[in-house]
């Protein structure tokens, strides 16, 4: 099953093994694709066709900062998202240093 992420076109979900390049993955497995389905809707991953008919909860809302345990690619594309920061600036940081951005310190 084909699922785009929105928000974070370069997601990598460590623990099943899914990679997405350009918004997009291909997924097989069962439980592959119900972990996916049931992921924060935060992350914006959904199954590929699937149109919101309504604007989903939080839209406009500030995006949520990747988790902790979460590849510094995604944290690289919250901090250009989020705080604005540019993409090569934000590349050249540490993953710690990006956190950093996140908590304000």
């Amino acid at each position: 099953m084909r699922f785009v992420s929105e928000r974070y076109p370069f997601l990598h979900v460590h623990d099943l093994g899914v990679r997405f390049v350009d918004g997009e993955a291909e997924v097989t497995g069962n439980r592959g694709i119900a972990r996916l389905k049931a992921l924060d809707p935060s992350y914006g991953v959904r199954p590929a066709g699937d149109q919101a008919d309504h604007e989903p909860e939080g839209a406009g809302d500030p995006p949520v900062p990747p988790a902790a345990s979460a590849a510094k690619a995604a944290w690289v594309d919250w901090a250009v998202e989020a705080l604005g920061v540019s993409k090569s600036e934000a590349e050249a940081m540490t993953k710690a240093e990006l956190a950093e951005l996140a908590s304000g310190e």
